[in-house]
Protein backbone atom coordinates (compact mmCIF):
# COMPACT_ATOMS: atom_id res chain seq x y z
CA UNK A 1 0.00 0.00 0.00
CA UNK A 2 1.10 3.26 -0.83
CA UNK A 3 1.81 6.26 1.59
CA UNK A 4 -0.71 8.05 -0.23
CA UNK A 5 -3.49 4.91 0.53
CA UNK A 6 -2.32 4.77 4.52
CA UNK A 7 -3.26 8.73 4.58
CA UNK A 8 -6.36 7.81 2.63
CA UNK A 9 -7.39 4.80 4.97
CA UNK A 10 -6.40 7.22 8.23
CA UNK A 11 -8.65 9.49 7.49
CA UNK A 12 -11.43 7.44 6.10
CA UNK A 13 -11.21 6.04 10.21
CA UNK A 14 -11.29 9.51 11.59
CA UNK A 15 -14.29 10.38 9.57
CA UNK A 16 -15.76 7.06 10.75
CA UNK A 17 -15.19 7.86 15.22
CA UNK A 18 -15.18 11.15 15.03
CA UNK A 19 -19.00 11.20 16.07
CA UNK A 20 -18.46 8.87 19.09
CA UNK A 21 -16.25 11.46 20.87
CA UNK A 22 -19.23 13.56 20.58
CA UNK A 23 -22.08 10.98 21.89
CA UNK A 24 -21.60 11.54 25.17
CA UNK A 25 -22.13 14.76 27.70
CA UNK A 26 -19.38 14.05 29.62
CA UNK A 27 -16.71 14.16 26.82
CA UNK A 28 -17.98 16.76 25.23
CA UNK A 29 -18.36 19.08 28.51
CA UNK A 30 -14.10 17.76 28.90
CA UNK A 31 -13.35 18.61 25.22
CA UNK A 32 -15.26 22.39 25.57
CA UNK A 33 -13.26 22.34 28.99
CA UNK A 34 -9.64 21.54 27.35
CA UNK A 35 -10.24 24.46 24.57
CA UNK A 36 -11.29 26.96 27.18
CA UNK A 37 -8.25 26.30 29.56
CA UNK A 38 -5.98 26.15 26.95
CA UNK A 39 -6.95 29.29 25.76
CA UNK A 40 -6.90 30.88 28.88
CA UNK A 41 -3.35 29.34 29.36
CA UNK A 42 -1.93 30.77 26.40
CA UNK A 43 -3.70 34.23 26.76
CA UNK A 44 -2.87 35.25 29.93
CA UNK A 45 0.98 33.79 29.17
CA UNK A 46 0.32 36.36 27.10
CA UNK A 47 -1.18 39.04 28.22
CA UNK A 48 1.40 39.29 31.21
CA UNK A 49 4.36 39.75 29.11
CA UNK A 50 2.47 42.44 27.48
CA UNK A 51 1.60 44.08 30.63
CA UNK A 52 5.34 43.87 32.06
CA UNK A 53 6.53 45.18 28.70
CA UNK A 54 4.22 48.72 29.09
CA UNK A 55 5.35 48.92 32.60
CA UNK A 56 9.68 48.30 32.59
CA UNK A 57 10.00 47.39 29.35
CA UNK A 58 11.73 44.31 27.47
CA UNK A 59 13.71 43.42 30.64
CA UNK A 60 10.34 43.93 33.04
CA UNK A 61 9.02 41.23 30.52
CA UNK A 62 12.12 39.13 30.51
CA UNK A 63 11.90 39.06 34.50
CA UNK A 64 7.27 38.01 34.53
CA UNK A 65 8.34 35.34 32.52
CA UNK A 66 11.19 34.02 34.74
CA UNK A 67 9.14 34.82 38.28
CA UNK A 68 6.79 32.26 36.30
CA UNK A 69 9.27 29.62 34.67
CA UNK A 70 11.39 28.85 37.76
CA UNK A 71 9.32 27.76 40.36
CA UNK A 72 7.56 25.39 38.10
CA UNK A 73 10.68 24.37 36.46
CA UNK A 74 10.86 23.01 40.51
CA UNK A 75 7.53 21.98 41.32
CA UNK A 76 6.22 20.67 38.30
CA UNK A 77 7.57 17.09 38.79
CA UNK A 78 6.15 16.87 42.29
CA UNK A 79 3.12 18.27 41.10
CA UNK A 80 2.15 15.89 38.52
CA UNK A 81 2.82 13.05 40.72
CA UNK A 82 1.12 14.26 43.32
CA UNK A 83 -1.98 14.88 41.32
CA UNK A 84 -2.31 11.62 40.16
CA UNK A 85 -2.80 10.73 42.95
CA UNK A 86 -6.38 12.93 43.39
CA UNK A 87 -9.83 12.45 41.79
CA UNK A 88 -9.20 14.15 38.77
CA UNK A 89 -12.18 15.79 38.09
CA UNK A 90 -12.20 17.29 41.22
CA UNK A 91 -8.51 18.40 40.29
CA UNK A 92 -10.06 20.27 37.57
CA UNK A 93 -13.28 22.02 38.77
CA UNK A 94 -10.87 23.11 41.96
CA UNK A 95 -7.83 24.61 39.44
CA UNK A 96 -10.42 25.95 37.28
CA UNK A 97 -12.00 27.98 40.04
CA UNK A 98 -8.89 28.91 40.92
CA UNK A 99 -7.62 30.14 37.42
CA UNK A 100 -10.70 31.61 37.21
CA UNK A 101 -10.31 33.46 40.73
CA UNK A 102 -6.82 34.05 39.99
CA UNK A 103 -7.17 35.73 36.46
CA UNK A 104 -10.15 38.02 37.70
CA UNK A 105 -7.77 38.80 40.81
CA UNK A 106 -4.71 39.81 38.36
CA UNK A 107 -6.71 41.80 36.47
CA UNK A 108 -8.08 43.90 39.05
CA UNK A 109 -4.67 44.16 40.69
CA UNK A 110 -3.62 45.91 37.26
CA UNK A 111 -6.61 48.11 36.97
CA UNK A 112 -5.76 49.55 40.67
CA UNK A 113 -2.40 50.07 40.15
CA UNK A 114 -0.78 47.51 42.52
CA UNK A 115 3.14 47.14 41.83
CA UNK A 116 4.39 45.12 39.21
CA UNK A 117 5.92 42.50 41.99
CA UNK A 118 2.12 41.87 43.36
CA UNK A 119 0.95 41.23 39.38
CA UNK A 120 4.16 39.08 39.15
CA UNK A 121 3.22 37.11 42.22
CA UNK A 122 -0.19 36.24 40.85
CA UNK A 123 1.10 35.41 37.51
CA UNK A 124 3.30 32.70 39.63
CA UNK A 125 0.51 31.47 41.03
CA UNK A 126 -1.80 31.25 37.70
CA UNK A 127 0.98 29.34 35.88
CA UNK A 128 1.49 26.89 38.73
CA UNK A 129 -2.73 26.32 38.61
CA UNK A 130 -1.73 25.47 34.57
CA UNK A 131 0.59 22.66 35.53
CA UNK A 132 -1.88 21.21 37.95
CA UNK A 133 -5.02 21.34 35.23
CA UNK A 134 -3.01 19.61 32.40
CA UNK A 135 -1.82 15.87 33.44
CA UNK A 136 -5.74 15.73 35.24
CA UNK A 137 -7.41 16.46 32.18
CA UNK A 138 -5.08 13.66 30.55
CA UNK A 139 -6.36 11.62 33.90
CA UNK A 140 -10.04 11.87 33.41
CA UNK A 141 -10.63 11.12 29.79
CA UNK A 142 -10.30 7.94 29.70
CA UNK A 143 -12.35 7.22 32.49
CA UNK A 144 -15.35 8.95 30.45
CA UNK A 145 -15.51 6.31 27.64
CA UNK A 146 -17.51 3.53 27.28
CA UNK A 147 -15.60 1.84 24.36
CA UNK A 148 -11.96 2.11 22.74
CA UNK A 149 -13.85 3.79 19.56
CA UNK A 150 -14.66 6.52 21.88
CA UNK A 151 -11.25 6.53 24.13
CA UNK A 152 -9.46 6.90 20.52
CA UNK A 153 -11.82 9.53 18.79
CA UNK A 154 -11.79 11.59 22.07
CA UNK A 155 -7.72 11.64 22.54
CA UNK A 156 -7.67 13.00 18.97
CA UNK A 157 -10.22 15.57 19.89
CA UNK A 158 -8.20 16.51 22.45
CA UNK A 159 -5.11 17.18 20.52
CA UNK A 160 -7.95 19.45 17.86
CA UNK A 161 -9.78 21.20 20.75
CA UNK A 162 -6.14 21.94 22.25
CA UNK A 163 -5.02 23.56 18.94
CA UNK A 164 -7.79 25.36 18.73
CA UNK A 165 -7.32 27.03 22.33
CA UNK A 166 -3.83 27.48 21.28
CA UNK A 167 -5.18 29.70 18.56
CA UNK A 168 -8.01 31.19 19.63
CA UNK A 169 -6.84 32.66 23.12
CA UNK A 170 -4.34 34.84 21.74
CA UNK A 171 -6.31 36.63 18.96
CA UNK A 172 -9.11 36.91 21.72
CA UNK A 173 -7.09 38.57 23.77
CA UNK A 174 -5.04 40.36 20.99
CA UNK A 175 -8.54 41.91 20.28
CA UNK A 176 -9.36 42.70 23.86
CA UNK A 177 -5.78 44.09 24.23
CA UNK A 178 -6.75 46.45 21.12
CA UNK A 179 -9.97 47.47 22.81
CA UNK A 180 -9.55 47.81 26.66
CA UNK A 181 -6.34 46.99 27.83
CA UNK A 182 -4.43 44.06 30.34
CA UNK A 183 -7.10 44.52 32.89
CA UNK A 184 -10.25 43.25 31.22
CA UNK A 185 -8.00 40.98 28.94
CA UNK A 186 -6.98 39.26 32.22
CA UNK A 187 -10.80 39.13 33.24
CA UNK A 188 -11.80 37.46 29.85
CA UNK A 189 -9.04 34.95 30.23
CA UNK A 190 -10.73 34.26 34.02
CA UNK A 191 -14.33 34.00 32.23
CA UNK A 192 -13.27 31.43 29.85
CA UNK A 193 -11.33 29.41 32.97
CA UNK A 194 -14.75 29.85 34.94
CA UNK A 195 -16.94 28.01 32.08
CA UNK A 196 -14.37 25.17 31.53
CA UNK A 197 -14.94 24.66 35.50
CA UNK A 198 -18.85 25.11 35.14
CA UNK A 199 -18.38 22.33 32.42
CA UNK A 200 -16.93 20.24 35.21
CA UNK A 201 -19.28 20.04 37.85
CA UNK A 202 -20.19 16.40 37.81
CA UNK A 203 -17.66 14.79 36.51
CA UNK A 204 -15.68 14.00 39.70
CA UNK A 205 -13.74 11.00 37.96
CA UNK A 206 -12.86 7.82 40.18
CA UNK A 207 -11.34 7.04 43.17
CA UNK A 208 -7.42 6.65 42.64
CA UNK A 209 -5.89 3.20 43.58
CA UNK A 210 -2.91 3.38 46.60
CA UNK A 211 0.72 4.73 45.25
CA UNK A 212 2.93 1.80 44.91
CA UNK A 213 5.90 4.81 45.25
CA UNK A 214 6.92 7.63 46.93
CA UNK A 215 6.47 11.12 44.84
CA UNK A 216 10.63 11.14 45.39
CA UNK A 217 11.22 7.25 44.63
CA UNK A 218 9.15 8.31 41.55
CA UNK A 219 10.90 10.80 40.39
CA UNK A 220 14.46 9.40 41.27
CA UNK A 221 13.44 6.51 39.11
CA UNK A 222 12.37 9.11 36.08
CA UNK A 223 15.89 11.15 36.15
CA UNK A 224 17.71 7.22 36.21
CA UNK A 225 16.18 6.10 33.20
CA UNK A 226 16.56 9.62 31.19
CA UNK A 227 20.08 9.72 31.24
CA UNK A 228 21.00 5.90 31.42
CA UNK A 229 21.31 5.82 27.92
CA UNK A 230 23.53 8.08 25.06
CA UNK A 231 20.87 8.18 22.49
CA UNK A 232 18.03 9.46 25.29
CA UNK A 233 20.61 11.94 26.53
CA UNK A 234 21.37 13.66 23.36
CA UNK A 235 17.37 13.26 22.11
CA UNK A 236 16.85 14.82 25.80
CA UNK A 237 19.22 18.14 24.81
CA UNK A 238 18.12 18.57 21.64
CA UNK A 239 13.94 18.64 23.51
CA UNK A 240 15.39 21.13 26.18
CA UNK A 241 17.35 23.78 23.47
CA UNK A 242 13.66 23.22 21.46
CA UNK A 243 11.82 24.36 25.03
CA UNK A 244 14.58 27.14 25.25
CA UNK A 245 13.41 28.53 21.50
CA UNK A 246 10.13 28.46 22.80
CA UNK A 247 10.71 30.51 25.78
CA UNK A 248 12.55 32.57 23.72
CA UNK A 249 9.50 32.76 21.00
CA UNK A 250 7.30 33.84 23.37
CA UNK A 251 9.12 36.76 24.48
CA UNK A 252 10.64 37.88 21.34
CA UNK A 253 7.12 38.32 19.59
CA UNK A 254 6.17 41.04 22.53
CA UNK A 255 9.18 42.83 21.12
CA UNK A 256 8.53 42.60 17.78
CA UNK A 257 5.25 43.49 17.80
CA UNK A 258 5.31 46.41 19.96
CA UNK A 259 8.84 47.47 20.12
CA UNK A 260 9.84 47.02 16.06
CA UNK A 261 6.91 46.24 14.26
CA UNK A 262 4.16 48.68 16.08
CA UNK A 263 1.47 46.87 15.84
CA UNK A 264 0.51 47.62 19.52
CA UNK A 265 -0.73 45.24 22.20
CA UNK A 266 -2.84 43.22 20.33
CA UNK A 267 -0.49 42.70 17.40
CA UNK A 268 1.43 40.22 19.96
CA UNK A 269 -1.78 38.19 20.08
CA UNK A 270 -2.20 38.04 16.23
CA UNK A 271 1.50 36.81 15.34
CA UNK A 272 1.33 34.41 18.42
CA UNK A 273 -1.74 33.01 16.50
CA UNK A 274 0.47 32.50 13.52
CA UNK A 275 2.78 30.38 15.17
CA UNK A 276 -0.24 28.09 16.46
CA UNK A 277 -1.44 28.23 13.34
CA UNK A 278 1.34 27.19 11.44
CA UNK A 279 1.44 23.55 13.83
CA UNK A 280 -2.05 22.67 13.04
CA UNK A 281 -1.04 22.89 9.37
CA UNK A 282 2.20 20.53 9.87
CA UNK A 283 -0.82 18.01 11.61
CA UNK A 284 -0.98 17.31 7.37
CA UNK A 285 2.66 17.03 7.64
CA UNK A 286 3.52 14.76 10.43
CA UNK A 287 1.19 11.94 8.90
CA UNK A 288 4.16 11.03 6.81
CA UNK A 289 6.38 10.90 8.83
CA UNK A 290 5.50 7.52 10.66
CA UNK A 291 6.86 4.63 9.22
CA UNK A 292 9.87 6.50 8.26
CA UNK A 293 13.24 4.42 9.42
CA UNK A 294 15.47 7.80 9.51
CA UNK A 295 14.34 10.63 11.44
CA UNK A 296 17.27 11.80 13.17
CA UNK A 297 17.75 14.98 10.09
CA UNK A 298 14.02 15.41 9.84
CA UNK A 299 14.34 16.17 13.50
CA UNK A 300 17.07 18.36 13.48
CA UNK A 301 15.84 20.76 10.13
CA UNK A 302 12.82 21.39 12.42
CA UNK A 303 14.73 22.34 15.35
CA UNK A 304 16.59 24.91 12.85
CA UNK A 305 13.61 25.96 11.26
CA UNK A 306 12.30 27.09 14.60
CA UNK A 307 15.69 29.21 15.40
CA UNK A 308 16.46 30.49 11.84
CA UNK A 309 12.85 31.57 10.79
CA UNK A 310 13.63 33.67 13.93
CA UNK A 311 16.64 34.70 13.25
CA UNK A 312 15.78 36.04 9.37
CA UNK A 313 13.49 38.43 11.45
CA UNK A 314 16.22 40.04 13.04
CA UNK A 315 17.80 40.90 9.66
CA UNK A 316 14.72 42.47 7.97
CA UNK A 317 11.28 42.76 9.65
CA UNK A 318 8.06 43.54 8.07
CA UNK A 319 4.51 42.86 9.38
CA UNK A 320 3.92 40.64 6.81
CA UNK A 321 6.91 38.83 6.78
CA UNK A 322 6.51 38.22 10.84
CA UNK A 323 3.10 36.38 10.04
CA UNK A 324 4.79 34.26 7.21
CA UNK A 325 7.66 33.55 8.92
CA UNK A 326 6.38 32.32 12.74
CA UNK A 327 3.86 30.29 10.65
CA UNK A 328 6.67 28.38 9.28
CA UNK A 329 8.36 28.25 12.92
CA UNK A 330 5.08 26.88 14.05
CA UNK A 331 5.50 23.75 11.26
CA UNK A 332 8.68 23.39 12.05
CA UNK A 333 8.30 23.53 15.50
CA UNK A 334 5.28 20.77 15.22
CA UNK A 335 7.93 18.20 12.73
CA UNK A 336 10.32 18.53 15.73
CA UNK A 337 7.90 17.58 18.30
CA UNK A 338 6.20 14.92 16.09
CA UNK A 339 10.48 13.43 15.07
CA UNK A 340 11.73 13.85 18.60
CA UNK A 341 8.90 12.12 20.53
CA UNK A 342 9.20 9.43 17.61
CA UNK A 343 13.22 8.61 18.30
CA UNK A 344 12.61 8.71 22.01
CA UNK A 345 9.98 6.18 21.82
CA UNK A 346 12.69 4.04 19.21
CA UNK A 347 15.55 4.42 21.65
CA UNK A 348 14.90 4.48 25.01
CA UNK A 349 14.70 1.11 26.20
CA UNK A 350 10.83 -0.02 26.90
CA UNK A 351 10.99 -0.34 30.61
CA UNK A 352 12.03 3.31 31.40
CA UNK A 353 10.02 5.00 28.37
CA UNK A 354 7.50 6.32 31.07
CA UNK A 355 10.32 7.84 33.04
CA UNK A 356 12.00 9.59 30.19
CA UNK A 357 8.99 11.23 28.89
CA UNK A 358 7.81 12.44 32.58
CA UNK A 359 11.80 13.87 32.66
CA UNK A 360 10.74 15.45 29.16
CA UNK A 361 7.55 17.60 30.85
CA UNK A 362 9.96 18.42 33.43
CA UNK A 363 12.72 19.81 30.75
CA UNK A 364 10.06 22.12 29.21
CA UNK A 365 9.65 24.61 31.80
CA UNK A 366 13.45 24.50 32.38
CA UNK A 367 14.06 25.03 28.58
CA UNK A 368 11.44 27.84 28.52
CA UNK A 369 13.42 29.83 31.48
CA UNK A 370 16.50 29.18 30.04
CA UNK A 371 15.69 30.90 26.44
CA UNK A 372 14.11 33.71 28.28
CA UNK A 373 17.64 34.32 30.00
CA UNK A 374 19.60 33.72 27.17
CA UNK A 375 17.27 36.86 25.33
CA UNK A 376 17.79 39.06 28.69
CA UNK A 377 22.04 38.70 27.78
CA UNK A 378 21.12 39.44 24.57
CA UNK A 379 19.45 42.08 24.73
CA UNK A 380 21.71 44.12 26.93
CA UNK A 381 24.38 43.52 24.85
CA UNK A 382 23.09 43.90 21.21
CA UNK A 383 19.42 44.98 21.35
CA UNK A 384 16.10 43.48 20.41
CA UNK A 385 17.31 42.19 16.58
CA UNK A 386 20.70 40.51 18.20
CA UNK A 387 17.90 39.01 20.40
CA UNK A 388 16.18 37.25 17.52
CA UNK A 389 19.57 36.67 15.36
CA UNK A 390 21.29 35.10 18.00
CA UNK A 391 19.00 32.29 18.86
CA UNK A 392 18.96 30.44 15.52
CA UNK A 393 22.64 31.02 15.44
CA UNK A 394 23.40 28.96 18.83
CA UNK A 395 20.55 26.35 17.53
CA UNK A 396 22.65 25.41 14.20
CA UNK A 397 25.86 25.39 16.58
CA UNK A 398 24.26 22.70 18.39
CA UNK A 399 23.17 20.65 15.68
CA UNK A 400 26.78 20.28 14.48
CA UNK A 401 28.39 19.67 17.61
CA UNK A 402 26.17 17.27 17.98
CA UNK A 403 26.13 15.69 14.77
CA UNK A 404 27.48 12.60 15.41
CA UNK A 405 25.03 11.42 18.10
CA UNK A 406 22.60 12.70 16.09
CA UNK A 407 23.32 10.48 13.39
CA UNK A 408 23.82 7.67 15.84
CA UNK A 409 20.23 8.12 17.10
CA UNK A 410 18.77 6.49 13.50
CA UNK A 411 21.50 3.73 13.78
CA UNK A 412 20.73 2.68 16.73
CA UNK A 413 16.74 3.10 16.82
CA UNK A 414 14.16 0.25 16.34
CA UNK A 415 11.68 0.84 13.82
CA UNK A 416 8.65 -1.36 13.82
CA UNK A 417 7.44 -0.57 10.41
CA UNK A 418 5.84 -4.11 10.40
CA UNK A 419 3.62 -3.37 13.29
CA UNK A 420 3.28 0.36 12.33
CA UNK A 421 1.19 -1.03 9.10
CA UNK A 422 -0.58 -3.33 10.86
CA UNK A 423 -1.76 -1.16 13.36
CA UNK A 424 -2.84 1.22 10.39
CA UNK A 425 -5.59 -1.55 9.43
CA UNK A 426 -7.49 -1.09 12.76
CA UNK A 427 -10.34 1.37 12.53
CA UNK A 428 -10.28 2.28 16.27
CA UNK A 429 -6.72 3.07 16.16
CA UNK A 430 -6.91 6.04 13.44
CA UNK A 431 -7.77 8.99 14.95
CA UNK A 432 -4.11 8.50 16.85
CA UNK A 433 -1.11 11.11 15.94
CA UNK A 434 1.72 9.36 13.95
CA UNK A 435 4.08 9.68 17.01
CA UNK A 436 1.28 7.70 19.36
CA UNK A 437 0.50 5.15 16.26
CA UNK A 438 4.36 4.41 16.42
CA UNK A 439 4.55 4.54 20.41
CA UNK A 440 2.06 1.78 19.96
CA UNK A 441 3.82 -0.28 17.38
CA UNK A 442 7.21 0.01 19.63
CA UNK A 443 6.02 -2.10 22.47
CA UNK A 444 3.63 -4.96 20.07
CA UNK A 445 5.05 -8.17 21.11
CA UNK A 446 4.70 -10.68 18.54
CA UNK A 447 3.18 -14.06 19.32
CA UNK A 448 2.74 -17.37 16.68
CA UNK A 449 -0.41 -19.61 17.81
CA UNK A 450 -1.47 -23.50 16.51
CA UNK A 451 -4.98 -24.65 14.76
CA UNK A 452 -7.54 -24.83 17.43
CA UNK A 453 -5.66 -23.30 20.20
CA UNK A 454 -7.48 -20.62 22.40
CA UNK A 455 -5.89 -17.63 22.97
CA UNK A 456 -8.50 -15.79 25.11
CA UNK A 457 -11.45 -17.56 26.91
CA UNK A 458 -14.50 -15.92 28.33
CA UNK A 459 -14.83 -14.96 31.77
CA UNK A 460 -10.94 -15.07 31.74
CA UNK A 461 -9.17 -11.58 32.90
CA UNK A 462 -7.46 -9.31 30.27
CA UNK A 463 -4.50 -8.26 30.18
CA UNK A 464 -3.63 -7.95 26.44
CA UNK A 465 -4.87 -6.50 23.53
CA UNK A 466 -4.12 -8.60 20.00
CA UNK A 467 -4.14 -7.39 16.47
CA UNK A 468 -3.88 -10.82 13.64
CA UNK A 469 -1.10 -10.20 11.57
CA UNK A 470 -1.81 -13.48 9.54
CA UNK A 471 -4.49 -16.42 10.13
CA UNK A 472 -8.40 -16.55 11.07
CA UNK A 473 -9.60 -16.81 14.05
CA UNK A 474 -13.16 -17.65 15.11
CA UNK A 475 -15.04 -15.64 18.02
CA UNK A 476 -17.86 -17.24 20.46
CA UNK A 477 -20.25 -15.50 22.84
CA UNK A 478 -21.70 -18.26 25.26
CA UNK A 479 -20.73 -21.25 22.46
CA UNK A 480 -22.70 -19.20 19.84
CA UNK A 481 -20.40 -18.05 16.75
CA UNK A 482 -20.93 -14.56 16.41
CA UNK A 483 -17.57 -13.51 14.80
CA UNK A 484 -15.00 -14.79 12.62
CA UNK A 485 -11.46 -12.53 12.32
CA UNK A 486 -8.75 -12.08 9.81
CA UNK A 487 -5.80 -9.92 9.24
CA UNK A 488 -5.93 -6.48 10.33
CA UNK A 489 -8.51 -7.31 12.92
CA UNK A 490 -8.36 -7.16 16.60
CA UNK A 491 -9.47 -8.40 20.17
CA UNK A 492 -9.36 -7.47 23.53
CA UNK A 493 -9.75 -4.06 23.87
CA UNK A 494 -13.01 -3.77 26.17
CA UNK A 495 -11.10 -6.04 29.07
CA UNK A 496 -8.44 -3.78 29.25
CA UNK A 497 -10.37 -0.43 28.78
CA UNK A 498 -13.02 -1.52 31.50
CA UNK A 499 -10.96 -4.23 33.95
CA UNK A 500 -13.47 -6.58 33.11
CA UNK A 501 -13.16 -10.53 32.35
CA UNK A 502 -13.24 -11.26 28.18
CA UNK A 503 -16.69 -11.49 27.41
CA UNK A 504 -15.68 -13.84 24.39
CA UNK A 505 -13.79 -17.06 23.34
CA UNK A 506 -11.46 -16.22 20.53
CA UNK A 507 -10.21 -19.77 19.12
CA UNK A 508 -7.63 -20.02 15.70
CA UNK A 509 -9.10 -21.71 12.97
CA UNK A 510 -5.34 -21.96 10.84
CA UNK A 511 -1.70 -21.00 11.94
CA UNK A 512 -2.37 -17.63 13.27
CA UNK A 513 0.85 -14.81 14.09
CA UNK A 514 -0.35 -12.26 16.37
CA UNK A 515 1.09 -8.94 17.99
CA UNK A 516 0.41 -8.21 21.65
CA UNK A 517 -0.06 -5.31 23.84
CA UNK A 518 0.41 -5.66 27.68
CA UNK A 519 -2.50 -3.36 29.50
CA UNK A 520 -0.61 -0.39 30.93
CA UNK A 521 1.12 0.46 27.44
CA UNK A 522 -1.98 -0.23 25.56
CA UNK A 523 -3.76 2.62 28.18
CA UNK A 524 -0.66 4.87 28.44
CA UNK A 525 -0.04 5.16 24.38
CA UNK A 526 -3.72 5.92 24.19
CA UNK A 527 -4.27 8.47 26.72
CA UNK A 528 -0.29 9.28 28.18
CA UNK A 529 -1.97 7.74 31.55
CA UNK A 530 -1.44 3.98 33.07
CA UNK A 531 -4.44 1.77 33.23
CA UNK A 532 -7.01 2.85 36.14
CA UNK A 533 -8.92 -0.50 37.59
CA UNK A 534 -12.35 -0.66 39.21
CA UNK A 535 -14.02 0.68 36.28
CA UNK A 536 -16.74 -2.04 37.31
CA UNK A 537 -19.19 -4.44 34.77
CA UNK A 538 -18.69 -2.12 30.87
CA UNK A 539 -21.82 -1.02 30.13
CA UNK A 540 -22.82 0.99 26.53
CA UNK A 541 -24.36 5.10 27.05
CA UNK A 542 -28.22 3.26 26.51
CA UNK A 543 -27.57 0.78 29.69
CA UNK A 544 -27.11 -2.20 27.36
CA UNK A 545 -24.53 -4.65 27.87
CA UNK A 546 -21.69 -3.73 25.57
CA UNK A 547 -21.03 -5.50 22.12
CA UNK A 548 -18.20 -8.51 22.42
CA UNK A 549 -15.06 -7.47 22.42
CA UNK A 550 -13.65 -8.29 18.95
CA UNK A 551 -13.44 -5.73 16.59
CA UNK A 552 -12.27 -4.67 13.36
Amino acid sequence: MTQGAHVLERFKGIRSVFRNALSSRSLRHLEGATALFIAAEFGSWLIFMVYAYDRGGPSAAADILLIQLVPCAVAAPFLGAYIDRLRPGRVLLVGFLFQAAALVGAGLAVSSGASFWVVAAIACVVNLSFTVTRPATATLLPTLVTSLDELTAANAVTQWMTALGGMGGPVVVGMVLNASGPAWALVATGVMSLIAALLMIGTPGPVPGAASVSVVDELRTNFASAIGDRSTTTLLTLNLYYFALIGAMDLLVVLLAIGVLHMGQGGAGYLEAAAAFGAVLAGAITIFIVGRSKLAWIMATGLLGVGLALSVLGVHATVLLAFVLLGISGVAGSVFEVSAQTLLQRSAPPDSLAGVFAILESLMNAGMALGVVMVKVVLALGGVRAALIVPGLVGVLLVLALARQIRGVDEGAHHPVVQIRLLERLSVFAPLSPESLERLAHHMEPHSVDVGAEVVRQGDPGDRYFAVASGTMDVHHDGEHVATLGVGEGFGQNALLHDVPHSVTVTATSPVHLYALCKDEFISALTGKRALSGAGESQAPNGAPMDPEAAP
